[in-house]
């Protein structure tokens, strides 16, 4: 029996921002994360809501500080995202 509840969501998001990495006008690709204990995927306890952001010019990777991540995940509200709660953790190897 598994009791882990874990969901995947890509967050559609039209505006267009400056990557801190690149400094490129981009439209982030947003994927938020929860994780929790749950059984037959019923969440009955979340653990851990986390929020990130890949540049699709550079590739780099962002995570969206732990408050306002877990704010993004709960609410849907993408006002949460903005440049300064931006932490960069790495850049994703890419071959075209």
């Amino acid at each position: 029996m598994k009791f882990a509840a874990d969901k995947l969501k890509l967050i559609d998001d039209k505006r267009e921002r400056d990557c801190p990495q690149c400094n490129e006008p981009v439209v982030m690709k947003i994927l938020t994360a929860k994780n929790g204990l749950g059984v037959k995927n019923m969440n009955l306890y979340n653990l851990k809501s986390s929020a990130y952001c890949i540049c699709p010019k550079c590739y780099s990777l962002f995570a969206l500080e732990e408050t306002a991540g877990a704010n993004l995940v709960d609410t849907g509200n993408k006002e949460y995202l903005t440049d300064d709660k931006l932490i960069f953790l790495k850049q994703i190897p890419y071959e075209a």
